[in-house]
């Protein structure tokens, strides 16, 4: 208004040299850890600037306080139960993606096609995603931004709209297992046809976002999809313990690292359907909801956000574990049968023998793997189309929730969830739709599924570097950058996953059935084709890699609480707020 002052921003630089008389102490980063209350919006302006209130308690505080408060601001965060029960929830968010349509196809088709061989690759895999989960938190709450909003301001316009565009893509991917999954369940409890379960998988989704209008309606979406997920775990946990496994060969593809010769397309599915590249923007934006302004009270969220994700991981791991263990039970005849107390040829005493199987493993489908189940085709195929209801639906919201923190983020524009949800979904559908009607068989559907796996771990290192690197950028970070080590090896098994993706160009599954035609094959012409597409396939997916692994984001803006580290008031930078604007 004219004649009204506006509100001067003040530094925490200013305030450590002991402006406005307050001199000797040191006000430690944030403005907001006064009194350690958390900001309202109504302390922060369009801009994020500090308001004159807030400066002028901050410049008002004796030597004392100061002092107290700092002792505050040092103290270990402690662990509290009911805190803890009241941050739950952006991990449940992250953690329902690894337990979707996708992921229980990858361990259907590990567990019929190469038995219990694979599970080091399913449980190395979780412990990856909860280090990632962890990086993911660390960086939302110590940045007060989600990745595509630090993606936008850290990298070239080129990179920027080009990483939009590919996670966008990933996401819309990430969604057609979702609503095959939920074909698949209205096929087994009302016979319809695939096609109409996909265009049915639209309206229930839609019933689901219909809380978000309700109050704390983002609470109870969080209640919902761990509800689902309970009901998931608790059913496959019921059939694993009738129909029981091979303990035996269990712990053995468990601890001992096996890959069989053509395996390497399904482990990198295996990888991509764990550790998805979208979970990464989703729990950046998650956990928004969660951040209060005080330092200790955001030491105790990063702690409570570390924590949370175990047990829903282990309760994934559960999942997929008695998903496998189901598959291989049913498809490979154990070595030893139950009962027998001889072992003449000595391969019991040896270890596990996988022998060959009695069943053709393509024969296994997400949609009659109910078949095989010890409670019968009735009651097995009711837990199961229950399961991928669960999967389905819950997966189907987190990938909604996602889809707006990407557009918000990379090209800053906030639109309503339901816009963005009706939108995603359509895109999602519309493939599914016409395959469901074209091909219409659970064999073409599952090779889709399988596809979208693939896709999604060749997607993973392009997406988790960036994330490493700004964690780990001290300009950005400060001392709440990750660990040296942590950042070495993360960094180490992401150029890991660049090559063994790489290599996987050249297998069967890729390129590699086409390359071995010699000169006096009809093929030859083809062979030579397929060898140079191998090749530049290799180049353009390495150097994009590499191009992130050797580029230093820019940084422009500083994490709020990093203030203290920076030596100019030009780095200091207001926090973020915007970041759940897409949900509401």
């Amino acid at each position: 208004m004219m004649g009204e002052d506006k509100p001067a921003a003040v530094s925490s630089l200013d305030l450590k040299r002991g402006s406005n008389g307050v001199g000797g102490s040191s006000l430690s980063t944030d403005i907001s850890d006064v009194g350690n209350a958390p900001m309202t919006p109504g302390d922060v302006e369009k801009n994020g600037s500090i308001t004159m209130d807030a400066s002028m308690k901050a410049s008002n505080l004796t030597s004392k306080d100061m002092s107290e408060l700092d002792a505050t601001q040092e103290e270990k965060v402690k662990f509290d139960f009911k805190e803890f029960v009241k941050y739950t929830g952006p991990g449940w968010l992250a953690v329902v993606a690894y337990i979707d349509p996708g992921n229980l196809y990858a361990d259907l088709t590990a567990g019929s096609a190469y038995a219990y061989s694979q599970l080091w690759v399913v449980f190395w895999a979780t412990v990856v995603s909860w280090l990632a989960l962890t990086i993911c938190s660390k960086y939302g709450i110590y940045s007060r931004q989600h990745l595509a909003r630090s993606f936008r301001e850290s990298y070239p316009k080129w990179v920027n709209i080009s990483m939009w565009v590919f996670i966008e893509i990933v996401v819309i991917a990430t969604d057609v297992p979702e609503v095959i999954g939920f074909a698949y369940a209205c096929n087994i409890f009302f016979g319809w046809p695939f096609y109409a379960g996909v265009l049915a998988s639209f309206v229930t989704t839609m019933l689901f976002l219909m809380v978000l209008n309700l109050k704390r309606g983002f609470r109870v979406l969080e209640a919902l999809v761990l509800l689902l997920v309970g009901i998931m775990c608790i059913l496959l946990l019921v059939e694993l313990f009738i129909n029981g496994a091979n303990v035996k060969q269990l712990f053995f593809g468990w601890a001992v690292p096996t890959v069989w010769s053509g395996s390497v397309f399904n482990m990198i599915g295996i990888i991509g359907a764990v550790v998805m590249p979208h979970n990464l923007f989703l729990l950046t934006g998650a956990v928004q909801t969660r951040i209060p302004r005080g330092r200790t009270e955001t030491g105790k969220v990063f702690l409570y956000s570390k924590l949370e994700p175990i047990i829903p991981l282990c309760i994934s791991w559960i999942v997929n574990l008695s998903v496998i263990s189901l598959a291989a039970k049913n498809v490979f005849p154990e070595t030893c049968p139950s009962g027998e107390t001889s072992d003449p040829t000595g391969q019991c005493a040896a270890g596990p023998v996988i022998n060959d199987p009695v069943l053709d493993p393509d024969s296994v489908t997400l949609l009659n793997f109910c078949q095989y189940f010890s409670s019968g085709n009735a009651g097995g195929c009711t837990i199961w189309g229950l399961a991928l209801i669960a999967a389905a639906q819950a997966s189907a919201m987190t990938t909604t929730f996602t889809g707006s923190f990407v557009m918000d983020g990379f090209i800053d524009m906030k639109i309503p969830v339901w816009t963005r949800s009706i939108a995603t979904r359509c895109v999602a559908i519309l493939p599914a739709v016409i395959i469901a009607a074209v091909v219409d068989t659970p064999e073409s559907l599952d090779f889709v599924i399988g596809i979208v796996n693939v896709v999604l771990g060749l997607a993973l290192p392009i997406a988790l570097i960036p994330l490493i690197q700004l964690s780990f950028n001290q300009a950005k970070m400060g001392k709440y950058r990750i660990s040296r080590i942590l950042y070495w090896v993360s960094m180490a098994f992401n150029i890991f996953l660049v090559f063994f993706n790489a290599a996987s160009f050249y297998t069967d599954s890729v390129f590699g059935q086409y390359m071995g035609a010699d000169q006096a094959s009809s093929n030859f012409v083809w062979a030579v084709q397929a060898n140079i597409l191998a090749d530049v396939v290799t180049v353009v997916y390495i150097t994009i890699n590499f191009y992130f692994v050797f580029k230093q984001p820019t940084i422009t803006t500083c994490a709020p609480l990093a203030e203290e580290d920076y030596k100019t008031e030009a780095d200091t930078e207001p926090i973020d707020l915007g970041a759940i604007g897409a949900m509401t």
